[in-house]
């Protein structure tokens, strides 16, 4: 009863396809997985992704192949999807991990050598649920601002110093544009990079790496001042021109600009 509900409700929703054809936008635009790093692919190189997807791979594979039970055509069908899915886009990860576990367990034959009612089964799944959460606490806390509070990014000083210019039309980072927003200073971009990927996604994208004329960008939304990491090229070509952008402020992270009409 709640499947065949939940359906009519959705074929109700005037943005059903939307819904369904979000993810496969998303994923297929070169410039948004530059920005958002759970749209980007597995890989063997992140521990995280190993931990993710590629760990309960090999853990499920080994079970389908030493299992004496027969293997539902759904099972695997929905496996094999997830895991695909994780490939294309690690967003997808904790789903093929909750599947993986679900097979494990459903599949992993009982012990003949166990005198204890609790099958190997079980054990399996506690086991791969320890070394997971093993995995996954010990790489969260070798990741930069893990290990306790988050620490901002923009300094108490450099907060001052763009509060008290009020910029109109700032050009920010895409990284910098939370914490601004937390400042109440009107941003150009944030981390909610799908929101702007029909607008001016790829022109923040080409601006901090130049890869295309920043002039005709910076002219075409008439920025007034700039916050930028120093660690972009655009640090360097900003301030090989102190006439036109001037620097008002800068830390060991963070430059902030004026740009002179």
């Amino acid at each position: 009863i709640a499947t065949v509900v939940s359906t009519f409700v959705q074929i109700l929703n005037p943005h059903l396809l939307d819904i369904f054809s979000y993810p496969y936008i998303n994923v297929s635009d070169s410039d948004l997985l530059k920005f958002i790093i759970e749209w980007m692919p597995a890989s063997l190189a992140n521990p995280a992704h190993i931990v993710l997807v590629f760990l309960p791979l090999f853990f499920c594979l080994g079970v389908f192949i030493l299992t004496m039970k027969k293997i539902d055509f759904v099972d695997f069908l929905l496996f094999g999807s997830f895991f695909l899915l994780s490939l294309r886009s690690i967003r997808f990860s904790a789903m093929f991990f909750i599947v993986s576990c679900f097979y494990i367990y459903k599949y992993l034959p009982e012990s003949k050598y166990l005198n204890e009612k609790i099958t190997v089964k079980r054990q399996g799944c506690f086991v791969l649920f320890c070394i997971c959460l093993l995995g996954m606490g010990s790489w969260g806390l070798t990741q930069k601002g893990m290990s306790g509070y988050i620490v901002p990014e923009i300094s108490k000083q450099m907060e001052n110093e763009i509060s008290s210019a009020a910029p109109q039309r700032l050009y920010n980072d895409y990284d910098l544009g939370a914490e601004l927003i937390y400042f109440r200073v009107p941003v150009f971009i944030d981390g909610r990079a799908d929101a702007y990927v029909k607008y001016q996604l790829a022109d923040a994208l080409a601006l901090s790496n130049l890869e295309r004329n920043p002039e005709k960008i910076i002219e075409k939304y008439d920025f007034d001042y700039m916050v930028i990491h120093k660690n972009l090229v655009l640090y360097w070509y900003l301030l090989n021109d102190p006439a036109r952008y001037a620097l008002v402020f800068e830390d060991d992270k963070i430059a902030f600009f004026r740009i002179n009409k």
